[in-house]
């Protein structure tokens, strides 16, 4: 192996640019009936990954995972990253369409991902309270949170709004592509309580996402939600039943669990 990262390191600095592809293999790594020990890169990839960014700065990361992985040095040091699932045989082709430019990335991420096994309680322990994790009850710094993506282009929000009809939510929230490129959005919407309660609820709860497709540069749209009483129900111990617990709550729209750059309160 160590020739190889010779190898490439000798390729890399004859070359402008570089992109090196690392990650997992659907039969390696983890899968169904193996879990991982550990969330760190594999060494040998994250070496490879470093000798050829020393030997050629201008090296981009094409990331193949299933899972999250503890990429701070990358995050750190690589001018960009990547991420793509394993997938079919077009895998390749929509690869090679989002570097080249022919289409804008416009995933989002579907789970947290931490900076290291440090943040992880044991793997038996499923007690999200108590050993705080997922987006919902994680109180500390992430590498990425839930819900984030990057694209081509940079998207603002405004004009939030939250209104009673009958027994839900009707919300509403202005997205506009703030940059050159058209691209999709994926709008977010998050509720937190902030009355007191008996009962301990998340530090924030996804109720709503609506996928804008193909934003102009300078365009604006309104994403809008209908949020139901079953969406803000918690299992409250006294009752012995999920309700919807009175009070008042904040909601908040943005790319992802933690940009909350429009917020509003609303009484339940």
């Amino acid at each position: 192996m160590s020739d190889g990262i010779e190898r490439a390191r000798a390729l890399a600095k004859k070359a402008k640019k570089v992109i090196v592809a690392v990650g997992c293999n659907p039969v390696m790594n983890a899968k169904e009936e193996i879990d991982r020990k550990t969330i760190g890169m594999i060494p040998m990839q994250e070496k490879l990954v470093e000798a050829v960014h020393a030997a050629n700065p201008n090296t981009a990361v094409v990331l193949i995972t299933n899972y999250p992985y503890d990429i701070r040095w990358m995050q750190a040091h690589v001018p960009a990253i990547l991420m793509n699932a394993t997938g079919s045989q077009d895998m390749g082709n929509g690869l090679a369409a989002a570097i080249f430019g022919d289409t804008n990335p416009a995933g989002r991420l579907p789970m947290t991902w931490y900076l290291s096994d440090a943040d992880l309680p044991p793997m038996e322990d499923y007690d999200l309270i108590a050993h705080p994790r997922t987006y919902r009850y994680f109180d500390r710094p992430v590498l990425y949170p839930f819900g984030y993506g990057l694209s081509y282009t940079t998207f603002g929000y405004s004009g939030l709004k939250a209104e009673r009809e009958g027994e839900n939510l009707k919300v509403s929230v202005d997205v506009t592509n703030t940059g050159k490129t058209a691209g999709d959005e994926a709008a977010q919407l998050y509720i937190r309580r902030v009355s007191p309660s008996g009962t301990v609820h998340p530090l924030r709860r996804l109720i709503g996402f609506e996928r804008l497709h193909d934003l102009q540069p300078g365009e604006h749209r309104t994403a809008e939600f209908t949020v139901h009483p079953c969406d803000l129900a918690i299992y409250m111990e006294k009752e012995g039943r999920k309700i919807p617990e009175p009070g008042t709550y904040e909601i908040y729209a943005g790319g992802s669990c933690l940009d909350e750059r429009v917020r509003t309160q609303v009484q339940i």
